[in-house]
């Protein structure tokens, strides 16, 4: 085997040789030192060891896996003293370096051979392998010239093919391999396709030409070969014959488009195999999911291009520069101006470069033409199938422009795209991202049904207590009782008197007369009511909802006893006694009020507000219910209180806590800086001048306003008693608690019931005809690249939530089921961002896997030594380790301390403002460092005169020490910046991957480190200058996390075309993959799915540099194979809709887990047959 020497020269420096040890032997004793130069003594006594570690106590991948991965190279085995002490120096400061670390046995197994010299050119080639004719019919499709539109549209069921010589032929489907596509759906008629336009490339003609030239005297011929396109037009039968379909009815094969297949089969004719095709079109996906080939079990080799998903990774915006442009549009449009008159256009010099995502102002950015007119589209939207019929003739112009346009974006786009995102890999992960597919089965309709019953018998428990506190307010009503309730009397008690007819006759109780019975209500109360002949009508106040603004009043409110009070400017919060009195009794320490309680209040219900001068009594009981929890006595001393809390559960402790706060926030300006400081914000909301109105604290920090305490950031409020309902009454809890429990199935359901569901003729299929047996399935609608970082987009699927005991609805996603005889293989990519952003430092700082502290605690660090990330974090902020991962994924993806102040300030409800401030600003110092300065080469030569800095004159400066440097020179202070080069982290864990990332954001045309994927054209620094750094900084992690899923799957396409293992792409939703595969081949899929991971972490290292992987990360934790898609294979998915659990509702057992180690036993190391 050939290998490049020219890398492995060996610096003529002391030399520190990596550590070669036997884990079983010598491992703990190697691991309790330092590396020294003890470690040849090491090397030289373990000759015969078996486990590689790097200077940095990294353990890498064994020296088999190192010879069939990094095969051009050798392992190195020595390095410079001057990189190791950098290193230990830097390690050291965080105090990591000497730390104790695990060996692991080292993994050995024969890997398939790569496709190249080395693994950068095994990626390229094996990409190329499968992008290749998709690649040649897209070229193809480019070159072709758009031809002359049909003047009159064949009116006729399924496809009708048009000639150039005026010719037209009904045909099963166009045979062409590449097209442009669009499909119209009349939505009264359901999701199924209505008409379709497609222009085709049908071949190639050659011309030959004749010539003669003068100068020089020369005859030839010049041969031109020309592709030409034909033309397609679809219609459904539906469409055709009139007669329209339910829309709620199953959606059946033989009601979508075929592109591949004849009327009722499901192979293609003449039992041919499939062959590569491409269809392009604009927001693809939503075709795609009207293809009758897309819902077949059995993979085909038909792809899609989707020229938005080019567009936005090509010019895609933020999300302000999104809201700049509808702004500016908004306002041309009302104007009836082509520019934005009164914006200031001289900081969007980025907006020439990009517009919006829909095909319109796509098509009017790169082709500069005819503007594209939509409005007929509102027949496919509002009219009736017999409003398409009537207007067949322009609807299907229309659609055929569509489909023009989109062929224009694709010429002028599709080279942009090759330019920006070279490397193969990327066509062939886009390509393979849009062809997810989710097996259903009869279970999907159990669990629509299940959730929608549970979820109404949840809204009715709901609407049952609310209608009888309504009806209890209403009472009220009588002898104007409600003028002495704290809650209620500021409601519209106004009654407008409804006429009664003479012949009308009202039917009394004996007994009373109801308010109800005489029709007169109050106005509040009246819009809680239908109306007669109102489709929904119910009687009653029906229309009430745990949403609206009148139920905490009704269900009469309190925080720590006092009543809430809701105000047009300071929206909920709760009332108190400005009583000098009850501040002493309190705590007497704290400041008093300086208010004057006779000052006119100059709110107009000032003086109905019934205020009550035994407020006391409120503050009294409510104290006791919470002392009392404690232990305690209602007399116990608060300060003696608080020093029970070290003796107390974790539960009880908040309590007290959040009790001793509210008191605070009563009384006194301590606790008053968790609120804005406006000084007139009590009284200016306040109905009475002896109350003050206290806004109830938002989660998100003093400047935020509460909208709905009844929202489920209050249920643990409600648990704990600090916000309940008047006497103690528990209704608040089961109000909230039930709309927490709905909430889920609430928010989704019109998008779950709106999935379009295929199902299965049970004979096309070869299954049962028994209903057990029933088969369908979703092809999500996935924009392939919905983001500016390249992220995958869907609106369902990749947002669905786990299932938790208390969502109904919640568990969406185990209701994928994989039909008989297949599982689900698939696993979750550890740490996955985290790694990159970590080995992209590394390889800035030292060429070496773990040689910065955020590389060495995510590759070593443990969460019993608390030497990983997450626990370092949560030990510096004081918060548990999973909101600390939350605080940690924020800041690497740019959050700054306010940020993180208004998270600690949710995580831990004990903290004050003012301590989240400093453990936010301790947090950012420990992690990201200190802001310093690089000298320019100026700055250089001047420090370098001094002598406190001539040894310093290329580390980062501070700006003390900047100014210092000028004083010594007698220059202008004021002037430091001039000394300048670029501004950089220091001191920090993850210091070096910060400025890398920097720097990388702030090239002339920053690209993503692995593939060399190009940033969207409206964020390059020419034309956003200093602008969007965060998002831009963001944008290099997350799109190398695209690029990384994209590596995935094209090794994964390449190993189950090489071995022949029966198994499509299913989905992947972040860092989750997740394949549909036939039983047989789960445990060889499990294998392909480790190597995979193996041959992407190894190839992103070896483009960084950096030539080695450890083994840590090399292979995944564990691969699960299981029957349905969830979480965790154990996990029982039960829920409100589901409790019994997956096993007992469903016969569903549980799945598999296998590490590395069982895989390997279950396939002897082998993806062979």
């Amino acid at each position: 085997m050939l290998r490049c020497c020219g890398c492995r020269r060996l610096q003529r420096l002391s030399m520190y040789p990596v550590g070669r040890i036997n884990a079983s032997k010598d491992s703990r004793e190697f691991f309790s030192t330092t590396i020294s130069p003890d470690l040849e003594q090491i090397n030289e006594k373990n000759q015969n060891g078996n486990v590689h570690v790097n200077p940095c106590k990294i353990q890498m991948i064994s020296d088999q896996l190192f010879d069939q991965v990094f095969i051009d190279r050798y392992r190195q085995k020595v390095y410079s003293e001057d990189l190791v002490e950098k290193c230990r120096r830097h390690l050291e400061a965080h105090n990591l370096w000497g730390q104790n670390v695990d060996i692991a046995e080292p993994i050995k197994f024969h890997l398939p051979e790569l496709e190249g010299n080395d693994i950068n050119h095994h990626f390229q080639n094996i990409a190329r392998q499968q992008t290749f004719r998709y690649k040649n019919l897209l070229d193809k499709l480019v070159k072709t010239e758009i031809p002359a539109l049909p003047t009159k549209w064949v009116f006729d069921v399924g496809w009708t093919k048009y000639h150039k010589d005026g010719r037209t032929e009904s045909v099963p489907f166009p045979v062409e391999n590449a097209m442009v596509f669009d499909v119209e759906v009349c939505m009264s008629h359901g999701q199924v396709p209505t008409l379709a336009c497609a222009l085709t490339t049908d071949g190639w003609q050659v011309i030959k030409i004749y010539f003669t030239s003068i100068f020089p005297p020369f005859t030839g011929i010049i041969y031109f070969i020309l592709f030409y396109e034909l033309r397609y037009s679809w219609c459904s039968s539906s469409l055709f014959t009139g007669i329209s379909r339910n829309p709620s009815s199953r959606h059946k094969l033989d009601e979508l488009i075929p592109l591949e297949t004849l009327n009722g089969e499901m192979k293609p004719p003449q039992s041919r195999d499939w062959v590569e095709k491409i269809v392009i079109g604009h927001n693809v996906s939503y075709d795609r999911a009207r293809i009758k080939e897309q819902y077949f079990l059995e993979k085909t080799k038909l792809r899609f291009m989707d020229t938005m998903s080019l567009h936005i990774a090509v010019s895609g915006i933020t999300s302000f520069q999104r809201a700049l442009k509808m702004s500016m549009k908004s306002r041309m449009k009302r104007e009836g101006t082509k520019s934005a008159p009164g914006i200031d256009t001289s900081a969007l010099d980025w907006d020439e470069l990009s517009s919006l995502n829909n095909l319109s102002d796509v098509h009017n950015l790169y082709c500069k033409g005819e503007v594209i007119n939509k409005d007929e589209r509102n027949i496919f939207v509002k009219g009736t199938l017999q409003d398409v019929r009537d207007n067949f003739q322009s609807l299907a112009l229309y659609c055929a422009k569509d489909v023009r346009a989109t062929h224009e974006i694709l010429q002028h786009l599709l080279p942009s795209f090759y330019e920006r995102f070279p490397h193969p890999v990327t066509l062939c992960g886009m390509l393979e991202m849009g062809t997810t597919y989710l097996p259903i089965n009869q279970n999907w309709v159990s669990y629509m049904n299940s959730s929608e019953e549970v979820f109404k018998q949840s809204e009715n428990e709901v609407k049952s207590i609310l209608v009888q506190k309504a009806n209890d307010a209403l009472k009220l009503l009588e002898n104007e009782r409600y003028k002495t309730d704290p809650w209620l009397w500021d409601l519209d008690w106004k009654i407008s008197k409804k006429r009664s007819s003479k012949k009308a006759s009202v039917e009394t109780d004996k007994n009373t007369q109801s308010l109800q019975d005489t029709h007169e209500y109050p106005a509040w109360y009246k819009k809680l009511l239908y109306k007669p002949g109102d489709p929904d009508y119910q009687p009653g106040p029906s229309k009430i909802s745990s949403s609206m603004q009148i139920v905490p009043k009704l269900l009469k409110l309190t925080w720590f006893g006092f009543p809430l009070h809701h105000s047009k400017t300071g929206k909920w919060g709760f009332l108190v006694k400005k009583s000098k009195e009850a501040r002493q009794d309190i705590q007497q320490s704290l400041s008093e009020f300086d208010e004057d309680e006779n000052d006119d209040n100059e709110n107009e219900n000032a003086t109905k507000f019934p205020f009550s001068r035994n407020w006391e009594e409120i503050y009294d009981a409510s104290k006791a219910k919470l002392v009392n929890r404690i232990g305690g006595s209602p007399s116990t001393d608060l300060s003696i209180a608080k020093e029970e809390l070290n003796h107390k559960s974790e539960e009880l402790t908040q309590d007290l806590s959040d009790f001793l706060k509210g008191l605070k926030t009563v009384t006194g300006r301590t606790f008053m800086q968790n609120y804005p400081t406006d000084p007139n914000l009590g009284q200016r909301n306040s109905p009475h001048p002896d109350c003050e109105f206290i806004p109830l604290p938002h989660k998100n920090g003093v400047n935020y306003k509460v909208g709905n305490p009844l929202g489920k950031d209050f249920l643990s409020k409600i648990e704990e008693g600090i916000l309940s309902c008047q006497n103690g009454q528990d209704v608040a809890d089961k109000v909230v608690k039930i709309s927490k429990q709905s909430s889920y199935w609430r928010n989704n359901r019109d998008r779950i019931f709106g999935q379009m569901t295929v199902w299965y003729d049970n004979q096309a299929e070869g299954t049962s005809s028994n209903k057990q047996s029933e088969m369908g399935a979703i092809v999500p609608q996935v924009v392939v690249a919905g983001t500016l970082t390249r992220r995958a987009v869907e609106p369902t699927w990749m947002t669905a939530s786990n299932a938790y005991e208390d969502r109904i609805g919640s568990e969406l996603k185990s209701m994928v089921q994989a039909p008989p005889s297949y599982n689900f293989v698939g696993a979750d990519v550890d740490s996955q961002e985290l790694w990159i952003a970590s080995v992209i430092g590394d390889a800035h700082f030292a060429t070496m896997h773990g040689c910065t502290a955020l590389g060495w605690m995510t590759l070593q660090g443990t969460k019993n030594s608390g030497t990983d990330m997450h626990s370092k974090t949560a030990s510096v902020s004081g918060i548990s380790r999973e909101h600390a991962k939350v605080l940690n994924y924020a800041r690497i993806y740019g959050a700054g301390v306010k940020f993180a102040e208004r998270l600690l300030l949710q995580f831990n409800r004990t903290m004050s403002p003012n301590d989240a401030r400093q453990k936010a600003k301790l947090m950012f110092k420990m992690t990201k460092g200190d802001r310093k300065y690089l000298l320019n080469h100026e700055g250089q030569q001047l420090a370098s005169q001094s002598e406190e800095f001539e040894h310093r004159c290329m580390d980062p400066m501070t700006k003390p020490e900047l100014v210092r440097i000028m004083s010594f020179h007698h220059f202008p202070y004021r002037e430091y910046m001039s000394l300048v080069d670029k501004l950089v982290w220091d001191n920090g864990t993850e210091s070096f991957m910060f400025n890398r990332l920097e720097e990388i954001a702030q090239e002339e045309n920053p690209q993503t480190p692995v593939l060399g994927g190009l940033i969207s054209r409206s964020l390059i620094p020419s034309v956003v200058h200093d602008d969007y750094m965060t998002s831009r900084v963001n944008w290099v992690v997350q799109s190398s996390a695209v690029d990384y899923l994209h590596l995935m799957l094209t090794c994964m396409g390449w190993l189950i075309k090489k071995f022949n293992l029966n198994a499509r792409f299913s989905i992947s939703v972040h860092d989750e993959v997740r394949y549909l595969v036939h039983s047989d081949d789960k445990y060889k899929l499990a294998l392909a799915l480790q190597i995979t991971n193996l041959l992407t972490r190894s190839f992103c290292s070896h483009r960084l540099g950096i030539y080695d992987l450890p083994q840590s990360v090399a292979f995944f934790s564990c691969v699960d194979i299981d029957t349905v898609l969830r979480k965790e294979v154990t996990h029982d998915c039960k829920t409100p809709s589901n409790p019994q659990g997956l096993a007992k509702m469903y016969n569903i057992p549980e799945g598999e887990a296998l590490d590395i180690r069982k895989t390997l036993e279950f396939t002897n190391g082998s993806l062979v047959r």
